[in-house]
């Protein structure tokens, strides 16, 4: 990783990594969805939070539930420490400086839950990373790491997660069955349907738009 911070979730630091965290009513009805943020080199949170604000070191919505370890050697934009010399800044110190970009940029941006959201603070970070040589990061991509690669930081944090849709679903799937079936299947859909429609109209503008 090419640091040696170590993990502490009961402090809440989390050096190199994205972290994620359930958001009340809507990961209870759909658990893959929930607020993303993104560590610096000690560990510390950034999330978008809200319009023109990005909070440091309080994450919205509650303790981390899950992360996401980030290496360093797959960060393309960070220059290898010694590379200059040892007169350039260390790998650390880039990291840091970038995120701080990124989180400097969004305190001028207006929040959106459906639009410009944590998951697009997020992808704009791992885009100046060039993270695994990529700059088309984006909620989608996102949300599909952290579903299958996140991990838990305990059993806790996966009760907290997948518990009350549990207990929801078991109460609306008795009295409601079919019904209750397919109106959470129409959320879902139509949540997911907008989002990978955003995500890639964006993507597709972005194109367009190069010299």
């Amino acid at each position: 990783m090419g640091s040696c911070n170590k993990l502490e979730p009961s402090s809440a630091r989390f050096p190199y990594c994205v972290v994620w965290t359930p958001i009340p009513v809507v990961t209870w009805l759909v658990p893959f969805v929930g607020h993303l943020g993104v560590c610096s080199s000690s560990g510390v949170i950034f999330d978008f939070a809200g319009p023109y604000f990005v909070s440091v070191d309080n994450f919205a919505f509650g303790r981390t539930a899950r992360y996401l370890l980030l290496s360093t050697e797959h960060a393309e934009s960070l220059a290898p420490e010694g590379s200059s010399g040892g007169r350039g800044p260390s790998v650390a110190e880039q990291w840091d400086a970038l995120l701080e970009e990124t989180a400097e940029a969004h305190r001028g941006i207006a929040y959106n839950f459906c639009g410009h959201n944590c998951h697009e603070f997020v992808a704009d970070f791992l885009n100046s990373l060039r993270y695994r040589g990529s700059r088309q990061w984006n909620m989608v991509s996102l949300a599909v790491m952290m579903l299958f690669r996140g991990r838990f930081v305990g059993v806790g944090a996966a009760l907290k997660t997948f518990l009350p849709f549990a207990v929801l679903g078991s109460v609306a799937g008795y009295y409601g069955r079919w019904t209750a079936l397919v109106a959470w299947g129409s959320v879902v859909g139509s949540l997911t349907a907008w989002f990978l429609l955003y995500t890639y109209a964006r993507l597709l503008l972005n194109l367009l738009r190069r010299p």
